[in-house]
């Protein structure tokens, strides 16, 4: 191995290669997580590594920036023919449109 830095392609590929298509299950998040940071931080639109984080964001319960991260991943070329993302922004969604209706049930309740 030289001292030679790689090339962000190379390094983008090298850090999405090991996750599995379902990391929530497969690996443990925190490691699915950094994984698709590192990826992201060598290319912000990469719709695989956003996938990839939203997937980890969903599990994590945090449907909002699941969402944003499936939104900029849906821009990408090509993204919008994935089934697996369509997929997911539907679960996402459904999950907040969940988490509205409770909120207004609980305020509901403090306030009527």
């Amino acid at each position: 191995i030289t001292g030679k830095p790689r090339k962000p392609a190379l390094s983008l590929s090298l850090s999405l290669f090991s996750l599995p298509r379902a990391p929530p299950l497969c690996l443990p998040q925190s490691q699915v997580l950094k994984c698709a940071d590192e990826a992201l931080a060598l290319d912000p639109k990469s719709a695989k590594a956003l996938f990839r984080r939203a997937m980890v964001l969903e599990a994590r319960k945090d449907f909002e920036a699941a969402r944003r991260d499936l939104k900029l991943a849906l821009e990408q070329p090509g993204a919008s023919k994935d089934s697996a993302i369509a997929t997911l922004v539907k679960r996402v969604d459904i999950q907040i449109r969940r988490e509205k209706e409770k909120e207004k049930k609980m305020y509901g309740k403090m306030f009527g």
